[in-house]
Parts: structure tokens; sequence; C-alpha cells
């Protein structure tokens, strides 16, 4: 099973255009400056790897 969209957390310009060669979709997602990018990758208790 392959992604056709994924959230890109790298501003990587390498990383993008490999996605677009490969011509998966995807949009970059970065925390906002008053965000913890860390806080964000915390896994909650329950948490299913969907959500």
């Amino acid at each position: 099973m392959s992604a056709s969209f994924i959230y890109l957390a790298s501003q990587s310009p390498r990383r993008a255009q490999l996605l677009e060669q490969l011509g998966v979709r995807h949009r970059l997602l970065l925390a906002d400056p008053a965000e913890d990018a860390e806080a964000l990758e915390v896994i909650l208790p329950g948490e299913l790897p969907i959500d």
C-alpha cells in the first residue's frame, strides 16, 4: 500500500523534490513558533497510528 498524500515535517528541498518525482502529494507541516515541536510527536495513551 502506498501513500497518496503525506505531511512532510522537513524543510529539505531534496525530500520535497523526491516526493514530487514519485508523484506523492505532500504538504509541509511545521510547528508554529509558539508550539513545542517535540511535544507534537508525543504518542498519547491509547492513540492509534491512524490518529
